[in-house]
This record gives structure tokens, C-alpha cells and sequence, in this order.
């Protein structure tokens, strides 16, 4: 987990020109769940996830999958990305 939210933190950083970035963990269920948002340039994701160059992106949902998660992305250009994870423990 730690290395996916890594990962979405330094992808912000180098591309999405956000100003702002939320994370949240929450514990519910037997559950954990990763909220993050931020407020960049936004992408694509269709044209993104799976190809080379998405390569973070797929990094990220291979960790969370590793973990035995699922996760979800939501973007779009001009208003950031929304991305949640559920990993059950």
C-alpha cells in the first residue's frame, strides 16, 4: 500500500501540475480504504491505463491487486484525478 500511494504522490509531482493533493486511509469492515484527489491537469484514462505510457498508473493498480485489492481511477482533463482502493484484510 505503501508503495502505491508513494507512486501516486510522485506521479503528481511530475505531471498532473496539481496544487493540491488529498490522501485519506480509512479502516472500515475489515477494510482498508485509500481515497486520494487532486486538482492537476487530469488525463485520459482509457488512453492511459495499459499502455506504456501509463506505466505509473499500472504500477499503482499492480501493487493494490499484489495486495489483493481493487481500485478504481476517475479523470478527466482539467479536473484532476479521483482514485479509491479497498484492500481487505
Amino acid at each position: 500500500l505503501y508503495q502505491a500511494i508513494k507512486e501516486l504522490i510522485n506521479n503528481a509531482l511530475k505531471h498532473s501540475k496539481a496544487s493540491l493533493i488529498k490522501l485519506e486511509l480509512k479502516n472500515i469492515n475489515n477494510q482498508i480504504i485509500l481515497y486520494y484527489k487532486d486538482d492537476g491537469v487530469g488525463f485520459d484514462v482509457d488512453n492511459v491505463i495499459g499502455n506504456s505510457g501509463g506505466l505509473g498508473l499500472n504500477n499503482i493498480i499492480n501493487k493494490i491487486k499484489s495486495i489483493k485489492g481493487h481500485c478504481d481511477f476517475n479523470s478527466r482533463k482539467n479536473k484532476g484525478l479521483m482514485f479509491m482502493a479497498v484492500i481487505k484484510y
